[in-house]
């Protein structure tokens, strides 16, 4: 199934953006999620072969969340949306959601220029993954008619639209997997794309008050040496790129359960 024939969208105000939501009420025995892979495919790899045994281990199908960030920085990103396009193993449903870097690469997509923010955030380095080297952009202004047309040469476009297109959120019953934070005050369907794709973790995120009372977190895009976890929120980016390992939680019945590493 199509994950854009699941999505719902939340309503937003004119001149704002939907986000995309996929919920579901019930959590699913036996989750993983994974942290910001940022073109480690290496690592990726790992820690999917470590979670499919664990998951067989335990004779039970499961789900995998990527909590988005797979793109920029790291040395293969190509590589790793190849193998995110590609069908998960036997017994794995797969999710995979939309982090600040596919925000960015998306728009540089949509507005392609030799100035464009996304070049000095990684994007630099997941272009010469696909084999274009940007090098020259800047120096010798290239115009954005060319850039897209290299684009178009070199990018499939079943990744372009797989960076455009991922969901921004995705729940399974009091358990949020998202990219960033959620702000608590508000209705997940309130959320803007700043926070579920931007935010930083802080008293407001953790405070367990307003409509999103006991629900527990799970995010990425805040590098920390160490899994952080705590009763409502858990945070996955260990910094992959950086030499970090690729770290992922396992949840049973929608409860923490234990940690996976890459490095393991």
């Amino acid at each position: 199934m199509s994950l854009g024939s699941i999505f719902r969208r939340g309503e937003r105000p004119p001149g704002q953006d939907a986000i995309r939501l996929i919920e579901r009420d019930r959590a699913p025995d036996l989750l993983y999620a994974v942290g910001d892979i940022h073109g480690c495919h290496d690592k990726y790899s790992r820690i999917e072969a470590a979670i499919v045994a664990d998951a067989e281990r335990r004779s039970r199908g499961a789900v995998i969340v990527v909590l988005g960030d797979v793109v920029d920085r790291g040395p293969d990103s190509r590589a790793v949306i190849e193998h995110l396009l590609a069908a998960p193993p036997h017994g794995i449903d797969r999710f995979v959601l939309s982090g600040n870097h596919e925000a960015m690469m998306a728009s540089f997509f949509d507005r392609p220029s030799h100035s464009h923010t996304w070049l000095s955030f990684g994007g630099a380095e997941t272009l010469m993954s696909y084999g274009i080297d940007t090098g020259r952009w800047q120096i010798e202004r290239v115009k954005s008619k060319l850039i897209h047309y290299q684009l178009q040469t070199f990018i499939p476009a079943e990744h372009m639209s797989f960076v455009a297109e991922r969901p921004h959120l995705v729940r399974f019953g009091k358990l949020v997997c998202v990219h960033a934070a959620i702000d608590r005050s508000c209705s997940l369907s309130e959320q803007t794309e700043r926070d579920l794709l931007w935010t930083r973790p802080g008293p407001e995120t953790d405070a367990d008050n307003g409509e999103m009372s006991g629900y527990v977190v799970v995010h990425g895009h805040t590098p920390v040496k160490d899994v952080f976890v705590s009763p409502l929120r858990i945070n996955l980016d260990t910094g992959a790129f950086a030499g970090g390992p690729l770290s992922a939680a396992r949840f049973v019945a929608g409860h923490f359960d234990g940690l996976i590493s890459s490095a393991s």
